[in-house]
């Protein structure tokens, strides 16, 4: 995650950076779509997705000087 976001990163890595709440969304929707169907081995592969999502904000949380995630 932090070489993507880097500023010696390749345009296209930063560029595509910005579209990654939609993909959280759906990812998210995958997830919960495996838990529907009981379809565990799927639901293992989603969270795993998931997961990256989630090592993604973190990444940008850690970066930032104010947290990018509003406060619950």
């Amino acid at each position: 995650m932090a070489r993507l976001r880097a500023p010696a990163a390749a345009p296209g890595s930063r560029a595509v950076l910005r579209f990654h709440r939609k993909y959280t969304l759906e990812e998210t929707y995958e997830v919960f779509d495996a838990i529907e169907r009981r379809d565990w081995p799927h639901l293992t592969e989603e969270l795993g997705d998931l997961l990256l999502q989630v090592l993604f904000y973190a990444e940008m949380a850690a970066n930032e000087a104010t947290s990018p995630l509003p406060m619950c």
